[in-house]
């Protein structure tokens, strides 16, 4: 998975691609701005959210706490071995004719831009859905052209409308002192003979190149 990084420092990263594992989600930060937007936009209550996703080996901690926030519901394809989803597709497009078959909904917040649901959208509308297509801005470079067009209402949202529920997870790096570099060196010199060292010296002033294994 890959998203918007959106850090605390916003001017040191606007737009970069991370993968899933830097990417750190607060499921009920989340869940409190789609309701909003969604009860905002189309003037009715939530029914529920649905969160589509897919898991290798059975929903990891993530997806576990997404599951665990009221009105939100996870629905899991899987992942193959080459890292891509499967299924997740045909869940969505599935669930979403099947609302709008029972009339359990008239309006239908859609956060994606995959051009195969478009199916799924044309097939609510004709039970009198209006579809809401929600974007990640520039949305008009990642969602299908095809998928805008055949929403009824389109919306953008930017790194602004994202920051209070997703952020790039801190990554820990140790960068040694000079003081530290200075005892690393002296305890490596200290293990290598002395005549090997001068041997050593003649080789790196003759190459200029580190020798091997050292």
């Amino acid at each position: 998975m890959q998203a918007t990084c959106l850090p605390k420092d916003q001017k040191k990263c606007l737009e970069k691609k991370l993968p899933r594992s830097r990417i750190r989600i607060d499921p009920e930060a989340a869940a409190s701005k789609f309701k909003t937007f969604s009860e905002t936009q189309s003037g009715l209550s939530l029914i529920r959210i649905c969160w589509y996703d897919g898991t290798s080996a059975g929903p990891p901690r993530q997806q576990t706490a997404i599951a665990e926030v009221p009105n939100l519901k996870i629905r899991l394809g899987h992942i193959n071995r080459a890292g891509q989803q499967k299924g997740v597709d045909s869940l969505i497009v599935t669930d979403l004719i099947a609302l709008a078959r029972n009339r359990a909904m008239a309006e239908y917040v859609l956060l994606s831009g995959d051009e195969d649901l478009r199916v799924g959208v044309q097939s609510a509308q004709e039970y009198g859905v209006r579809v809401h297509l929600l974007g990640i801005k520039p949305s008009h470079g990642s969602q299908s052209s095809f998928l805008l067009q055949e929403a009824d209402i389109t919306h953008e949202w930017t790194r602004f409308d994202l920051k209070d529920f997703l952020s790039e997870e801190p990554t820990e790096s140790f960068i040694p002192d000079e003081k530290s570099l200075e005892s690393v060196a002296r305890f490596v010199a200290d293990s290598i003979p002395a005549d090997r060292i001068r041997e050593l010296v003649q080789q790196i002033a003759e190459t200029r190149l580190r020798p091997s294994g050292y």
